[in-house]
């Protein structure tokens, strides 16, 4: 489970996924708050130490099946996992050689932005922005 910092500022600032009414039946295990991890591990939840960032308020880090699971959820980009994967796959060529990505979750997450937001990840400006070759 990613929860570098770059992840994140790319969950935090990722508005449609935090805010999406559509994705609010997920279990959300992994959020930030005040500079710290916080983990749900059965219904306790668990601290570890993180970036110190102040000025938001909590923010959930989706784990990759679930950023998965929002490309096939409640309006369905692709039909099945066929599809997402021939999908994913062409996806996956091209912003490999675009971005600066991590981990699988923020390769997920460009991923959903792009297919369900039309937003690309700005590295510089460090934010999503409109995605006009979309």
């Amino acid at each position: 489970m990613d929860t570098t910092p770059k992840y994140i500022l790319m969950c935090e600032k990722a508005e449609e996924v935090q805010k999406g009414a559509s994705w609010s039946g997920y279990k959300k295990e992994f959020f930030t708050h005040l500079g710290l991890i916080w983990i749900d591990c059965n219904g306790e939840w668990w601290a570890k130490e993180g970036e110190v960032r102040f000025g938001y308020d909590w923010v959930w880090l989706p784990r990759q099946d679930q950023l998965q699971e929002m490309i096939l959820g409640p309006v369905p980009v692709v039909k099945d996992y066929y599809d997402l994967n021939i999908l994913f796959a062409l996806y996956t060529e091209r912003a490999m050689v675009h971005q600066r990505l991590q981990s699988y979750e923020q390769l997920w997450l460009t991923f959903v932005m792009r297919e369900r937001y039309q937003r690309r990840w700005d590295e510089k400006k460090e934010e999503w922005i409109l995605n006009a070759t979309v």
